[in-house]
């Protein structure tokens, strides 16, 4: 699942990266914690990096989903 915000934030990026992005995040409902997986401090929620992009996401293994909260470049904070 993604959120509004998430999907907005998605839409407005050129193709090339949307696609990419779109498929780390097929990839992360097969594994929700792949490597470079790294788990936000004070925060529920998990970030990957996809070039200078961030992935901000939780997931629920027993329910089986994903949900992405936020897209943003890294140079974003």
């Amino acid at each position: 699942m993604i959120t509004r915000p998430a999907a907005r934030q998605l839409a407005g990026l050129p193709p090339e990266i949307y696609f990419e992005l779109k498929d780390r995040i097929r990839e992360l409902g097969a594994d929700p914690l792949p490597a470079e997986a790294e788990q936000i401090e004070g925060k529920q929620g998990w970030r990957i990096y996809v070039g200078v992009h961030r992935l901000i996401y939780t997931f629920d293994r027993t329910a089986g989903t994903v949900t992405v909260l936020d897209v943003s470049r890294r140079s974003d904070v």
